[in-house]
Parts: structure tokens; C-alpha cells; sequence
């Protein structure tokens, strides 16, 4: 994994890096942000295109402005131009939304 030797995961975080190696993608971004972590993944090959035909990432939040997971998908779904944008599973720790720009 392309994460810097000493990125300092908040410990939640750190358990999704192994589970999701996938195939033809590779992690290309890492972003540590006051109270969030982003882990991007990006098609082989295309980690330095500033457009990628397809991505993946994974956002963790230590606190939020909105009052629930529930509340911040929304808000992320209708503040973004989104052509597609599906809610594949969500529950009161985390959400997986599907999305297409």
C-alpha cells in the first residue's frame, strides 16, 4: 500500500486497509485530514491521470458536523452533482453509498 511509513491511522481506520485489496485497483491516495482519513483506490495504471475512469474510497470520520451517518449521506448525496448515486447499506457507524459524477 502507497501510505506514507509514518502515517498515524485513527484505529478505526486501519482495520479497512487489508480487507479491501482489489482486483485491477491499487491505493494511490492517502489524506489525513483534523478529524478524517480518506484511503483512495484508483484502476492500475491510472494513478496519476487527473481523471480516473473509476475510483474507490473509503472516508473516516473521528466527529461530524451532521447529527447521524444517516444525515451526513444525505447531505453528501444532494451537495454533490451527482449522475447516480445509490445507498447500498447504512446503519448508526458507518454508510457504503454508491455514486457516479
Amino acid at each position: 500500500m502507497f501510505v506514507p511509513q509514518n502515517a498515524q491511522f485513527f484505529g478505526n481506520m486501519k482495520r479497512f486497509i487489508e480487507p479491501f485489496q482489489l482486483d485491477d485497483f491499487q491505493p494511490a491516495t492517502y489524506l489525513l485530514y483534523e478529524d478524517s482519513e480518506l484511503l483512495g483506490y484508483y484502476p492500475k495504471g491510472e494513478q496519476y491521470s487527473f481523471k480516473t475512469t473509476e475510483k474507490f474510497t473509503i472516508d473516516y470520520f473521528t466527529k461530524m458536523e451532521a447529527d447521524s451517518i444517516a444525515d451526513h449521506t444525505e447531505t453528501y448525496i444532494t451537495g454533490n452533482s451527482l449522475e447516480y448515486s445509490e445507498i447500498v447499506e447504512i446503519d448508526e457507524n458507518h454508510s457504503i453509498v454508491e455514486t457516479r459524477k
